[in-house]
């Protein structure tokens, strides 16, 4: 949830990314896909790369744990949703009348 966060937070004031979320945003836009779900595609190939280099480099699986599997299948739908949701400006403007 706080990674989704801190995704969304880099998103919606476009300020400058983390190199990931940048070539998801940038993937996603080329081949008009919904970020959230091109970042779920995205995560799991990298922890799918990660679990093949990591059998085939230490004969076992090292460093990927459910963790991982679980934040990559999830955060990008949670992105998606906070997005779509709850970090509208309509929404911010109410929580946030300053900045109006």
């Amino acid at each position: 949830m706080v990674q989704s966060i801190g995704v969304v937070l880099e998103l919606k004031p476009r300020v400058a990314m983390m190199s990931a979320e940048a070539f998801v945003k940038y993937a996603s836009r080329h081949y008009n896909k919904e970020f959230g779900k091109f970042k779920v595609y995205f995560d799991i190939t990298l922890v799918t790369l990660a679990v093949i280099l990591s059998l085939l480099l230490t004969q076992g699986i090292q460093g990927v744990r459910e963790g991982s599997l679980i934040a990559a299948c999830i955060t990008g739908y949670i992105v998606s949703f906070l997005n779509q949701k709850i970090m509208t400006r309509k929404n911010l403007h109410r929580l946030l009348p300053v900045w109006k």
